[in-house]
């Protein structure tokens, strides 16, 4: 059954996260922008390695499926951490099972 007393006593809670859901899209889509600018500018300008590269990541992103994407990147980012971290001579580890939270 739905309660709707429930839904009136948390929703005031879900509103504090407002400005920070706000604030991460804001960033999210300032940096998308300006990431997507940049290869755009290469293409047109033809850079030759840089509008190679930006040939390759467009290629890339429209050719795969999200969900492909989405495992990809779930899956390699704590291997790639914890190399960045190796090779600054740090002891710390990602897990997969410790990476979920910090999403």
């Amino acid at each position: 059954m739905f309660d709707w007393k429930f839904i009136f006593e948390t929703f005031p809670s879900l509103l504090t996260g407002l400005p920070t859901t706000f604030f991460i899209g804001a960033v999210s889509c300032i940096v998308g922008t300006l990431f997507a600018v940049l290869v755009a500018m290469t293409r047109v300008y033809h850079i030759p390695v840089l509008q190679q590269i930006g040939t390759a990541y467009v290629s890339i992103g429209r050719g795969t499926p999200l969900l492909i994407q989405l495992y990809m990147f779930y899956y390699s980012l704590p291997l790639i951490l914890n190399a960045v971290l190796k090779l600054f001579g740090s002891t710390a580890k990602f897990t997969f099972q410790s990476f979920p939270p910090m999403i």
